[in-house]
């Protein structure tokens, strides 16, 4: 698939580095191995590599739940990849379910939740601080997965 301009690109280095970038014209991503013009991206197709100015493979690759994970902005602690995997597993979170996230946070729990619940599903997120709310919901949007939540500023003890 063809990158395009004001897509996200992640950006694995030959030396293991990574990062996850907007494609945006006159931008450029600046690195240990050297620079990356992020205006050069539109055109290419995610899988291939491009070389820094220093010569080194920098890999395009689409990114996926832990890389926005791992990359997000956050205000709290989140639930890691490792035991996110063994949560969604044991609640058997599937397409078309319907899930309750408590503890919005930065929105990690509930985008995975979100993304297995699919365009039919729906995760229904409590939250008491309005301040987490606002970083989760910029999280969720940039993963394209905001419309498959309701997000409530509400703490859980006064019920669903």
């Amino acid at each position: 698939m063809p990158i395009r301009e004001g897509d996200r690109v992640y950006i694995l280095l030959e030396d293991g580095r990574d990062y996850l970038v907007r494609v945006e014209q006159g931008k450029s991503l600046g690195t240990h191995l050297g620079n990356i013009d992020l205006g050069e991206l539109p055109g290419r197709e995610f899988g291939e590599y491009i070389l820094t100015t220093g010569g080194k493979r920098a890999f395009l690759l689409q990114p996926g739940v832990v890389e926005n994970i791992f990359h997000m902005r956050r205000k709290t602690q989140i639930v890691y990849p490792k035991d996110l995997g063994y949560i969604l597993l044991m609640l058997d979170v599937k397409e078309k379910d319907r899930v309750i996230d408590v503890g919005l946070g930065s929105g990690a729990m509930c985008g995975a939740l979100a993304r297995l619940v699919g365009e039919e599903g729906k995760v229904y997120a409590y939250e008491r601080r309005e301040e987490f709310i606002v970083v989760a919901k910029r999280n969720l949007e940039e993963w394209g997965l905001l419309d498959r939540v309701v997000i409530r500023l509400q703490d859980i003890e006064e019920g669903f």
